[in-house]
């Protein structure tokens, strides 16, 4: 059960990521087919992984990742395809997916806006935004994403998380 998981997992991640590249954006039916595909695969081990687990690889994208989508850091498809990879692994996986996930983009991003000279500029920018959020009081959306060159396609960076979880997960069965 657990390869025909990981195997559904990637060819929606490959095909989602494919979408984003070639499109901006990830088919909401896609996404959908993905979750629905994720909650039937769950259905034939329901007693022994339990409800909960598949509850919170839907549920622990939309709540870890709220913050950031309210930022307009991420896009609501990216967190979808996140419930897609939850639904079909559950929490555990998806827990440690969003965190390698964010670690690599963040990463990623960090070494672009060296290799640009745009590291101070892009941190003042920063600097400029959170203070916006303490005066008004609320989260507001970043206005430094709509800089040319300042977006990633996050999908590829959800993918390669995947990939690093899978990764760890191997290691733990292979003997030393």
């Amino acid at each position: 059960m657990r390869l025909i998981q990981i195997s559904v997992t990637s060819v929606w991640l490959l095909r989602a990521v494919e979408m984003d590249f070639a499109r901006g954006k990830i088919r909401n039916r896609w996404l959908m087919m993905g979750i629905l595909l994720g909650v039937v695969l769950w259905i034939p081990g329901m007693k022994e992984a339990g409800f909960p687990e598949l509850l919170g690889g839907l549920l622990l994208p939309v709540l870890i990742c709220w913050i950031p989508f309210r930022m307009r850091g991420l896009g609501a498809g990216d967190i979808k395809l996140l419930c897609v990879v939850g639904c079909l692994n559950g929490s555990r996986d998806i827990i440690y997916c969003i965190c390698i996930s964010f670690l690599l983009a963040a990463g990623f991003s960090f070494g672009r806006l060296l290799n640009r000279k745009q590291f101070r500029t892009s941190m003042r920018s920063c600097i400029q935004y959170f203070r916006r959020i303490a005066a008004l009081g609320k989260i507001v959306s970043y206005d430094g994403r709509k800089v040319p060159g300042h977006q990633i396609h996050f999908s590829a960076f959800i993918l390669l998380g995947y990939a690093a979880v899978l990764g760890v997960n191997l290691c733990k069965f292979i003997p030393l």
